[in-house]
């Protein structure tokens, strides 16, 4: 059909409406919404950075499953620990402990070693970078 200018079926709209899809135009307007939000606002941590860095600050005294739950959400402390040996090298130390509740439960508790805290500090302050947040410990080499 050809209609009274020439062009086609579609002369009469303008070249926005005939090339795109309101589809398109839809996902163009959210990503341009979620982009324009805040550009400066860093992402949050992933589970895994929030791990290590509990690791760091609790120290010798170590997490089970129970408190990482209470300080960062976890319920499988176990699993973010072999992840750090064996894709970072960061092996935790560990020992079974009885916890005194009416049922006597045995759980784990992990630390870092002396020889493993600069490595989980670099590599919390790399993720840190990573995200737009500033490294937070001071490494020594």
């Amino acid at each position: 059909m050809i209609n009274k200018k020439g062009k086609g079926a579609l002369g009469s709209l303008a070249t926005s409406q005939r090339t795109k899809n309101p589809k398109t135009i839809n996902n163009q307007s959210k990503e341009k919404t979620m982009l324009s939000d805040n550009p400066k606002k860093p992402k949050q941590p992933t589970k895994k950075e929030a791990c290590l860095t509990a690791l760091i600050n609790v120290g010798r005294a170590g997490l089970n499953t129970f408190q990482a739950n209470d300080i960062y959400g976890d319920s499988c402390l176990h699993s973010e620990i072999a992840a750090f040996g064996g894709d970072y090298g960061i092996v935790a130390c560990r020992e079974w402990e009885t916890l005194t509740n009416p049922h006597k439960t045995r759980c784990m508790r992990y630390w870092l070693s002396n020889d493993d805290i600069p490595k989980a500090q670099k590599l919390v302050n790399h993720w840190r970078i990573l995200r737009g947040e500033k490294a937070l410990y001071e490494v020594k080499q």
